[in-house]
This record gives C-alpha cells, sequence and structure tokens, in this order.
C-alpha cells in the first residue's frame, strides 16, 4: 500500500487490547506528547456507562415486544404494520448489542476482564449466537491489517459477489430489499456464524476457553427454562429470531460497506470512514457512534462514548483535516456513503 506519510510520520493506533505502546508515534504536525497525554485520559472506562447502554437496549426491546402485544388486539390488520415497524426497531437494538460486543472485544466496556467478557457474551453476543472470543481473534487481525490479505473479514467478503462494491442502483437495491424481506436469511446466517461458538463444533483448531464454554451452558441452559416455563418460544422466534435474519442483515451489510468499502487505500487516513450521520441514522445504522470508525481505527483504546471527543481533537490539527476520510451520510445519494459506493448502470 502506497502511503503519503513517511516511516517516520506513520501514524501508529493503540494496540487493540487498549495498550499505549512506549515507541508510540503520531503525525509530526501534531504534538505527539500533548496528544497522547489526551489519548490516555479519553480511554479511561466508565463501567457505569457501559452497563447503562447494554441495558437500555434490552429495556427497549422489551419496550417494544410489549407495546406490540398490547395493542395487536385492538388494531386488527394495522398489526402487521406495527409489526414491521418493531422488526425493524428490535433489529436496529440487535445491531447496537453488537456494536456493544465489539466494544467488549477491545477490552472497552470494564477495566476488568473478566466482568468485560461476562457482561458482552451474557448480553450482547451470545443472544445473537456470537461468541466475544471468537470475534476478537479476527478483529484484531482486522485492525493490524486493514483491507488487505491478512485481513480475515476482508478476505472473507472478498470470496462473495455479495461483498464486492461498487454495484450499480438496481443490484444494491436488490441485494438490501432481499436482507429486509428476510430471503437472504441464509446469507445473513452464514455470515454471523464467522463468530458463533458452534465454530469450534467444525474446526478443531477453534477452541472456547473453559469460563466462555461454562457461561455459553449457562445461557443456554437458562434460556431454554425461561422460554419453556413461560411459554414465550412462539415470542422469541418471531420477535427476536425474524429481526436477525431480517433487518439485521441489512444494517449490518450497509454499515460494514460504509466503514472501509470503496476506499482510496493509500493512507491511514483514507482505508477507514468517518460519516457525519444525522440523527435517524444514529439511531438505526451508527448507534453508540460507530460512524466514528476512522477515529477508532486510530486509537481502539478510546471507548465509545468519548469517541466525538477524540474526533474533535483530530479535528483541530488541519494534517488530519486534509487527509482523513469524511463523508456527510450513510444514505444521502449525493454527498453520503451511497454516492460513493453505488455507480450508474452501463
Amino acid at each position: 500500500m502506497n502511503s503519503i506519510l513517511s516511516e517516520e510520520q506513520e501514524i501508529s493506533p493503540l494496540s487493540p487490547d487498549g495498550t499505549l505502546p512506549e515507541d508510540h508515534r503520531i503525525i509530526p504536525t501534531l504534538p505527539s506528547a500533548e496528544l497522547a497525554k489526551d489519548i490516555r485520559k479519553l480511554s479511561e472506562i466508565s463501567e457505569w456507562k457501559s452497563v447503562w447502554a447494554t441495558g437500555r437496549q434490552w429495556f427497549w426491546i422489551v419496550c417494544i415486544i410489549a407495546g406490540d402485544k398490547a395493542l395487536a388486539p385492538h388494531i386488527g390488520w394495522w398489526n402487521l404494520l406495527v409489526y414491521v415497524v418493531c422488526v425493524m426497531a428490535i433489529a436496529s437494538r440487535q445491531h447496537c448489542l453488537l456494536a456493544l460486543m465489539h466494544e467488549a472485544t477491545h477490552f472497552r466496556l470494564s477495566k476488568n476482564k473478566s466482568w468485560n467478557d461476562f457482561i458482552s457474551d451474557m448480553f450482547c453476543s451470545f443472544p445473537i449466537g456470537l461468541s466475544t472470543e471468537m470475534y476478537r481473534r479476527e478483529h484484531y487481525l482486522h485492525h493490524q491489517h486493514t483491507s488487505t490479505d491478512q485481513d480475515p473479514n476482508w478476505v472473507g467478503m472478498q470470496a462473495h459477489e455479495d461483498w464486492h462494491w461498487p454495484k450499480d442502483h438496481l443490484r444494491a437495491l436488490r441485494l438490501f430489499a432481499f436482507d429486509l424481506c428476510g430471503l437472504s436469511a441464509h446469507k445473513t446466517l452464514l455470515f454471523l456464524f464467522m463468530w458463533s461458538p458452534l465454530q469450534a463444533t467444525v474446526n478443531r483448531h477453534l477452541v472456547l476457553s473453559r469460563i466462555e464454554r461454562l457461561r455459553l451452558l449457562a445461557f443456554v441452559t437458562s434460556w431454554i427454562a425461561i422460554l419453556t416455563a413461560y411459554h414465550l418460544w412462539w415470542t422469541a422466534l418471531v420477535f427476536w429470531f425474524v429481526p436477525m435474519v431480517s433487518a439485521l442483515g441489512a444494517l449490518l451489510r450497509l454499515r460494514s460497506v460504509a466503514e472501509h468499502s470503496v476506499m482510496p487505500m493509500e493512507h491511514p487516513l483514507n482505508t477507514t470512514r468517518h460519516v457525519e450521520a444525522t440523527w435517524l441514522e444514529r439511531l438505526i445504522l451508527a448507534p453508540i457512534n460507530v460512524n466514528y470508525h476512522l477515529a477508532h481505527h486510530l486509537y481502539p483504546s478510546v471507548p465509545f462514548y468519548n469517541l466525538p471527543k477524540l474526533h474533535k481533537r483530530l479535528m483541530a490539527y488541519e494534517f488530519f483535516r486534509e487527509h482523513a476520510h469524511i463523508t456527510n451520510s450513510y444514505l444521502g445519494i449525493k454527498e453520503g456513503v451511497l454516492s460513493e459506493v453505488l455507480v450508474r448502470q452501463a
């Protein structure tokens, strides 16, 4: 990869596990010592913010399900429309739970690593069939070798035509429509299976730690008991599994494409997008500040609630402003991510 930065000028991001190397370097035009001090401060973890963010998602999920069940007997066929809205809303919260699992991958939910992984597994990853440990193994490589042959995410996407961008408008519309309607459910499940605990059953080289196996056993047995005792299997299917294999797939696809697809790939500042998301996009597509993905890639130690401050700090430097890839929105046809990943059909 060609770079506009010399070896001495190379941006050295913090390690994926959140440590700050002693030989940490930053662009010479930025005051290294001053910025490093700010990064350390911004990297401080607040367990309360993590627990609040996680609990808030489950609160809304319960409210959405309870609201639909309360309205259903009184609105007749209109409940079908309400249900579609509920599917989208729950999928957006599932998306947020996955974003919180991503935070846990970098040990940003708690200062205690065991507590960090417990919160992530029991409340974020296991409910969607994923393992924090499995995701972490690949995600570190993604940070170290973004969009190269050594990046498992990039290699996996290159193997499927669905992930080849740019696309023309009609093919992209068809792809997202299939996701939303659940017609690509098998593809969504295969995508999620990459980080599933079940991977250990088909790949003997992938072994979960003893503590995560115990957590998984506790999670599965407790939820089987709860769903059986309260006759909630149908509710789980309709309000959890259906959003997961339909709308969640579309959200994951758009967000993933927005992060690294169709980028110049010349240097660290234009390998990853920063998106100035609208409030609606932040609610549905970019929960807990995932639109600040460039800042996250540069400094993975900074937790999600401090990413806006980090971005503002970086924007104070002319070099960053000139070379960072910043897009105005996700859905904008003229100046958004869609304008960058869609091409007109010849």
